[in-house]
């Protein structure tokens, strides 16, 4: 296995981690702020999505 994979993989579970980790504080808070809350559990889903091997290794995405 490569470097690189085991270095995305983590990078991977850490995005995912953190995407949980703030989606239940904010569902745990209610005075929080959802705009910036749906912004930043947007952006953690999709940074968690592209870092996920099997999106990024499909012929779609490739092709890109």
């Amino acid at each position: 296995m490569e470097p690189k994979h085991i270095i995305l993989g983590l990078m991977e579970a850490v995005v995912w981690y953190f995407f949980i980790y703030y989606l239940l504080v904010t569902i745990k808070k209610p005075d929080r702020n959802l705009w910036i809350a749906s912004a930043v559990l947007l952006a953690l889903f999709y940074l968690g999505f592209v870092l996920c091997p099997w999106v990024r290794h499909t012929p779609a995405w490739q092709g890109l």
